[in-house]
């Protein structure tokens, strides 16, 4: 049994190791794209000044698009305004401003994510591949668990500082979080939704009109224990207002987020997060905050240095098997 083990955790560290390497490498940097977690505490803006904000930004945009307003997460901060331009020829990239809420000035506009982000997400989330490298995806998840999981269930106690015992003992370290990520990954990466529909709360509220102010007034009757994050502005007067609320905690995680749908009709519809968020979290290290951010980028440098260490322990074990090869054949051509 353990002879299978073995041979199959060399023929996936070697077959795919360093194409596994360079992925988790891409996952581990994104984790960092945001800069170092910091706890939130959410800063109201009223209504008015949103709508204040928005025609600013409008100004600056006239062009068809949509917007999404996303409200600062800590005191100081700017409110960010995500323009996406209707271009029915090429595919538009999203434009962000950033707005002083005090000034109602124009901080800086730049896009929602550098050239270099967007090529590891590409990359990490799909092999640049896009929808199509989502089975790509689930097989370099069942080769990152079986990899795992075959050099666990092969450690052994490792004494001195030779190669091998680094290896040994580097891989069990790294395991735990990569095991966790790759699992969670491989979840992520099978069909689902995000957010499962739930009714709406009683009684609704009628609404003569839609409108920033009345919206935002409404979501905090409804549901007065939860603060606003982002307001997505119809771009047609047929298309609903949606609003994002999480409960007020001064949390780096937060999975208590609800997104409500006002629809010019008088509709309400309420989504609220599901399994799927907790398992995001898990993926992204989220639930131990930086701390967990931490260990997984540790982890996946971790993996790309005991890729290393296995290529030069398979390098060393064929130069030794080399000249005992040579003269194994020796003696048969004197025999």
């Amino acid at each position: 049994m353990k002879a299978r083990l073995r041979r199959l955790h060399r023929l996936l560290a070697l077959g795919l190791g360093v194409g596994l390497s360079a992925w988790v490498l891409a996952g581990s940097a994104l984790l960092w794209q945001d800069g170092w977690p910091k706890p939130k505490a959410p800063r109201a803006v009223e209504p008015a000044i949103l709508m204040k904000l928005l025609e600013v930004a409008q100004d600056r945009h006239p062009e068809p698009g949509s917007w999404r307003i996303v409200l600062p997460e800590r005191e100081g901060e700017a409110v960010r305004l995500i323009f996406l331009a209707e271009d029915l020829i090429a595919e538009a990239e999203p434009q962000v401003l950033w707005l002083d809420p005090d000034s109602l000035q124009i901080l800086r506009e730049t896009a929602l994510k550098s050239p270099l982000w967007q090529a590891l997400y590409r990359f990490h989330a799909g092999w640049f591949l896009g929808d199509r490298g989502r089975p790509v995806l689930i097989a370099c998840a069942l080769a990152l668990f079986a990899l795992l999981a075959s050099g666990l269930a092969l450690w052994r106690r490792a004494y001195g500082f030779s190669l091998a015992a680094c290896h040994r003992r580097l891989g069990l370290l790294i395991a735990p979080p990569l095991l966790i990520s790759s699992v969670s990954g491989l979840v992520l990466a099978l069909p689902g939704g995000w957010l499962g529909t739930l009714p709406a709360p009683e009684p609704q509220l009628t609404r003569p009109a839609l409108t920033l102010e009345a919206v935002v007034a409404q979501a905090h009757t409804l549901f007065p224990d939860y603060c606003l994050r982002e307001i997505v502005v119809p771009q047609n007067s047929d298309e609903p207002w949606e609003l994002g609320l999480s409960r007020s905690r001064a949390l780096a995680l937060d999975l208590g987020e609800l997104r409500l749908s006002f629809y010019p009709d008088g509709r309400l519809e309420r989504q609220a997060a599901n399994w799927r968020q907790w398992v995001y979290a898990l993926h992204t290290g989220q639930v131990g905050g930086a701390l967990g951010q931490v260990l997984l980028t540790l982890g996946g440098a971790g993996f790309a240095i005991q890729a290393v260490f296995g290529l030069r322990l398979r390098r060393r074990r064929s130069r030794l098997k080399a000249p005992a090869l040579g003269a194994r054949d020796g003696e048969q051509k004197i025999a």
